[in-house]
């Protein structure tokens, strides 16, 4: 059984030479349990037998009465005794005697830091032995061996590692694990599944037997150690087997000393894996069972963390937990779910409902579909619906029903969610009026923001009161306070201040787990013209979101930025929620959002060959899916215009107006593919039905009281109008656009009335204009619109300048270097004094720079002039310059 011990063999072959020979000779071995000292000691016995000489075996418990090397005895003798640290007190005296009077060959064992109940006896013994040495564990080669001879055959190498790592190379354990192996597999075909499979409970049988020395069951805290791994400290075993906590610490130090426990940090495990898989193979289901929900209970009482108690709770594979260790695995789940461990809550919480029997159950199984809902919808949808079919309680039914629904919206399937909605409004008819009517908005919330789900239902019954005064409907929830605003918009009366009130008031509420009742409020601000209100509010949300929602919240970012004219900030938005994972559905209109804005993006920098690869990995360059924005048909138009394919720009925006007329309008956005209508025709020169539609789009932008709506559609208007008219339309257009945030829409406005002026020899009004156009065109960052405004400066006869109108870039030298030296911490007199001007004219410049770094102090110079352009404007995209066909056309 042995190999790799052949300095031990040769020990053992000097020391019987030597008595042979008639010199005193003894060895000590030594080694951990299951080591293989025995066996040596057998072989010992073998050699003497072949060299001649007369064995005597000394038991621990009792002193030989043979007599050994006595004055005139001719023949030699050999004394062995196994197990050293057992031997009683005459046993150990007769082997003292021995070792000191007598010149025969002495060879025993004994285990490594075991010494005995004798612990002084013991000591002059070993004192006595000449040679001593301390058997190692096998190496993977050694273990290679070991098996080869105990299988009949060379094995693999992964289950050589896999024994090695079990057994952590002790030759006992590897012999017995192999041939528990035999039992079940072929020795040929053995793989490390069967290694693992195989039984064990002889190597706790040979563990036992070792315990008898103690005094007391040294099992019994084996066992424990075993269970309670890996908090097994000294006070919670005591605590566990109700013993003296002193006498535990005893044996935990005993069992450390002869390596059958490691220690760390105070808490001990058992040193070798397979002797654990033993010890708890002895016990019974139930009784395994009942000590680790003891030991989660005893955990509890002394708080310890959530964490160690669902540890020993989720061991349990039939027994039902009672409620308290529903909650404590429930709580651990939040916590590794709040780390990013989502797998691994889910693992606890599958494991919780599978071993609860009470209502809990439910809310388990909620939690886990609740952490799947972005991650794997087919999944949340399963587990949401094992909840419902343990609810009973309508009131539990109903918030699960609506989860159920939002998965199904996360996997773009709103028409389903509808569906799912509408039956479980059928089925609770009858019953509570507010859980009804809760679902029955769930219901009209999806179909206002996805297309898709748009039909002829009819609204949920809102009182007249509460469409006026939308703010002071106090006890509505945020999902009623958004449909205040979706029901007007439907009944195509929009009114800003109503879309704004019903947001506002909706932020404030909580969102619950949907996503549309979270971006919802944005949207409403989005569509109200608000678009810095809804680029911080997006902003707010990006900063306490989890990951799996933050593209969603990316992609209303990227729509809002296109809309303030934050060109670089929709790129960045929209190509962060295109790189999540899974993101991008055709029928998704979160996805539809993001690609929006990075095509609109793409068309007011000029990269029309990016905009369409963007629409092409997206799968959007052929049929556009109902349930995605039509806003995505609009800018499609705008890229065909752009490459002259004029009737597949048609073709969008005649397929963005049967959906509008179809489904209905729900946001003044939506329904602006009239002004992009007509701006297609002009660039056509397809004038005749572009007034109609201009004119339509002013009327009901009018209607809604939204400004930067009211000012884009004047400028369409003033596109398809002329004469003085086109005149009077383009001032107002600039008037009431300088009033939003819309930077991109008014430069747009400015650019259009410049060329009106220069074409009307008003050249220092021109130039005004398209100074102003510029400075805008440049902080958004659409250089193709700043490319043609500089064109028309000059055929405007301004001469070279500046750019800029604001940031380091818009100051003239002077101004620059009085800037610089006052940023130096000079007065004004030292200026003046440097540059030889009056302190006059050094005020003035320093008055000039501040209005143009956007600074109102002399502190701030510092910073400013570090910065190339403080500015960060933003806008709308409108359209591009329509009144000339030279011009690269509409965004």
């Amino acid at each position: 059984m042995l190999v790799g011990r052949d300095a031990v063999r040769r020990d053992i072959r000097d020391c019987l030479d030597s008595a042979r020979r008639g010199r005193p000779s003894s060895l000590l071995i030594e080694g951990s349990h299951g080591s293989g000292k025995s066996v040596l000691l057998d072989e010992a016995a073998g050699y003497a037998r072949r060299m001649g000489l007369r064995t005597v075996w000394v038991r621990g418990t009792e002193r030989p009465h043979e007599p050994v090397g006595q004055a005139g005895e001719a023949e030699p003798a050999l004394v062995l005794l196994d197990d050293l640290p057992a031997a009683s007190t005459e046993a150990l005296q007769y082997l003292y005697d021995v070792l000191t009077t007598t010149s025969i060959a002495v060879v025993a064992t004994g285990e490594h830091g075991h010494r005995g109940s004798e612990p002084d006896a013991f000591e002059a013994v070993v004192d006595r032995f000449q040679r001593r040495c301390v058997l190692a564990d096998l190496d993977e080669a050694g273990v290679r061996a070991l098996l080869t001879l105990e299988l009949g055959g060379t094995p693999r190498d992964d289950v050589v590692a896999e024994f090695v790592r079990q057994t952590a190379g002790i030759p006992l354990y590897v012999a017995l694990l192999a041939r528990s192996a035999l039992r079940i597999a072929n020795p040929e075909r053995l793989t490390v599944r069967d290694v693992r499979r195989a039984g064990v409970t002889g190597i706790a049988d040979a563990l036992a037997g070792q315990s008898w020395r103690a005094g007391y069951d040294v099992m019994r805290v084996i066992d424990a150690v075993a269970i309670l791994e890996p908090n097994a400290s000294v006070r919670f075993v005591a605590t566990f087997l109700d013993l003296d906590e002193l006498r535990i610490a005893d044996v935990l130090d005993a069992l450390r000393k002869r390596g059958t426990v490691t220690e760390i940090d105070s808490r001990y495990a058992l040193s070798v894996p397979v002797v654990r898989r033993a010890v708890l193979d002895r016990l019974s289901p139930s009784e395994y069972e009942l000590a680790n929900l003891r030991a989660a209970s005893l955990l509890r009482e002394e708080f310890g963390a959530n964490s160690e108690i669902t540890r020993y709770l989720l061991r349990n594979k039939h027994m039902t937990h009672p409620r308290w260790a529903c909650s404590v695995i429930r709580e651990t789940a939040a916590d590794a779910a709040a780390l990013g461990r989502t797998e691994q809550a889910v693992e606890f919480l599958l494991g919780a409902a599978q071993r609860c029997g009470h209502e809990c159950k439910v809310g388990l199984l909620r939690e886990v579909g609740r952490l799947l809902t972005y991650r794997d919808t087919k999944k949340a949808i399963h587990y949401f619906s094992r909840a419902l079919r343990y609810a009973e309680e309508l009131s539990v039914r109903v918030p699960i029903l609506i989860q159920i629904a939002n998965a199904y919206v996360i996997a773009d399937d709103a028409e389903t969610a509808v569906d799912v909605l509408r039956k479980g409004i059928d089925e609770a008819s009858g019953a509570e009026r507010r859980l009804v009517r809760r679902m029955d908005e769930e219901r009209y919330l999806i179909g206002a923001v996805h297309w898709s789900s748009r039909g002829e239902e009819p609204a949920p019954e809102t009182s007249e009161a509460a469409v006026a005064h939308p703010a002071d409907h106090r006890t509505a929830d945020r999902v009623e306070l958004v449909n205040l605003a979706f029901r007007e918009n439907r009944r195509q009366a929009w009114r800003r201040e109503t879309m704004v009130a019903c947001a506002q008031r909706a932020l404030t509420k909580d969102p619950g787990t949907g996503i549309d009742a979270l971006l919802a409020p944005v949207l409403l601000l989005l569509y109200a013209g608000e678009f810095a209100a809804a680029a911080d509010e997006c902003d707010r949300m990006l900063q306490r979101q989890p990951a799996e929602t933050r593209p969603y919240t990316q992609s209303v970012r990227a729509a809002v930025s296109l809309q303030l004219g934050d060109l670089a900030e929709a790129r960045r938005a929209a190509a962060e929620a295109l790189r999540a994972k899974g993101f991008v559905r055709p029928n998704s209109l979160y996805a539809g959002l993001a690609i929006t804005g990075l095509v609109g993006a793409c068309l007011e920098t000029g990269e029309l060959e990016a905009g369409q690869n963007c629409l092409d990995d997206a799968g959007f360059s052929g049929d556009i899916p109902v349930g995605s924005p039509p806003a995505l048909l609009v800018q499609r138009a705008y890229l065909h215009t752009e490459r002259g394919a004029f009737d597949a720009a048609f073709a969008d925006l005649e397929q963005c107006a049967r959906r509008w007329h179809t489904h209905g309008a729900y946001d003044p956005i939506e329904a602006r593919w009239r002004s992009a209508y007509a701006m297609v025709c002009v660039r056509a020169g397809r004038g005749g039905p572009a007034a109609g539609f201009a004119l339509a789009e002013l009327e009901r932008a009018r209607q809604a009281g939204i400004a930067v709506h009211i000012g884009t559609a004047l400028r369409v208007v003033a596109m398809c109008a002329g004469g003085v008219d086109r005149e009077k339309l383009l001032t107002e257009a600039v008037a009431t656009l300088e009033r939003t945030p819309a930077r991109l829409d008014l430069a747009y406005a400015l650019f259009d009335l410049g060329v009106l002026l220069r074409k009307l020899n008003q050249f220092a009004a021109a130039r005004r204009r398209l100074r102003s156009a510029l400075a805008h065109a440049e902080r958004t960052g659409a250089t193709v619109l700043a490319e043609w405004t500089r064109s028309e400066l000059t055929l405007a006869r301004a001469r070279p300048r500046r750019s800029a109108e604001t940031g380091v870039g818009a100051l003239t030298p002077s101004e620059r270097r009085v800037a610089a030296l006052a940023a130096q911490g000079l007065t004004n007199k030292r200026i003046a004094g440097i540059l030889y001007v009056t302190c006059r004219t050094v005020e003035i410049h320093l008055s000039r720079a501040y209005k143009k770094l956007l600074i109102s102090s002399r502190a701030e110079l510092g910073a400013a002039l570090g910065e190339p352009d403080r500015s960060h404007g933003a806008g709308t995209v409108a359209g591009r310059p329509a009144d000339d066909p030279g011009v690269p056309g509409i965004s």
